[in-house]
């Protein structure tokens, strides 16, 4: 469905996007498409910012580069599309499908992401700073130097994801499943893993000062040269 309210400035870009199902760098912010089929589609440098794409189908679509800045993609399938470079800070992605999206160096700053699937996901240098994503599914996702400080991942999925040099200074990941995970000089100081999975996850190298792991599983978790210090452990004891 397309709305055209307060979008009667964009008529053309709409007409030429619903025609051939490419429009670069076209201008469609604030345009209602709630549940519009745009899968394959071009919009790549596009401004979509403030824009409404609820339920959209947007699998495999280009939208590199482009601006989704407080856009409202709840429950919309983005699978498999281009979003590397976009800003999405505030976008708002409750439930959404982005599993096997290239996600490398977007911005997700703030942007609202509980239970969202971005399973096997090309995240590399991806920014989630104070980004909501609990109960979300990052499993087998590359998310190699992504920033998720602050970031609330309250009983989130990231098994076997490969998160080495990621940051979550200060991020949320009570009950958050990394089992597997490749943490390897991950910055998690001040973090909070109450009681997250991290059985055979490797976190060599790994800045975990402050962080709060009490009742967390470690079980077969690798630990060489990680740095714990104040570190309250699964026993509750800190470390010194």
């Amino acid at each position: 469905m397309i709305a055209l309210n307060g979008a009667m400035a964009h008529a053309d870009d709409l007409v030429r996007l619903r025609a051939e199902k490419s429009c670069v760098s076209c201008k469609l912010n604030d345009v209602r498409l709630k549940r519009i089929d745009l899968s394959g589609a071009n919009l790549s440098d596009a401004d979509l910012s403030q824009a409404i794409l609820h339920r959209a189908k947007l699998a495999k679509a280009n939208l590199s580069k482009s601006s989704l800045t407080q856009t409202n993609l709840n429950k919309t399938d983005l699978k498999s599309a281009d979003l590397a470079g976009a800003g999405l800070t505030g976008a708002l992605l409750y439930e959404s499908d982005l599993s096997l999206a290239n996600l490398s160096n977007a911005d997700f700053t703030e942007a609202r992401m509980g239970h969202a699937r971005l399973v096997r996901v090309n995240a590399a240098a991806a920014i989630f700073r104070r980004a909501s994503l609990a109960g979300a599914r990052l499993d087998d996702g590359r998310f190699e130097k992504a920033d998720f400080a602050e970031a609330n991942l309250a009983g989130a999925s990231l098994r076997r994801a490969s998160l080495a040099g990621a940051m979550f200074d200060n991020a949320g990941l009570i009950d958050a499943k990394l089992a597997e995970a490749d943490l390897r000089g991950a910055i998690l100081t001040d973090a909070d893993l109450y009681g997250a999975d991290l059985h055979d996850a490797d976190l060599t190298g790994a800045d975990l000062s402050g962080a709060r792991l009490e009742k967390a599983d470690l079980t077969g978790a690798k630990l060489d040269g990680a740095k714990l210090t104040g570190a309250v452990m699964p026993n509750g004891e800190t470390h010194d």
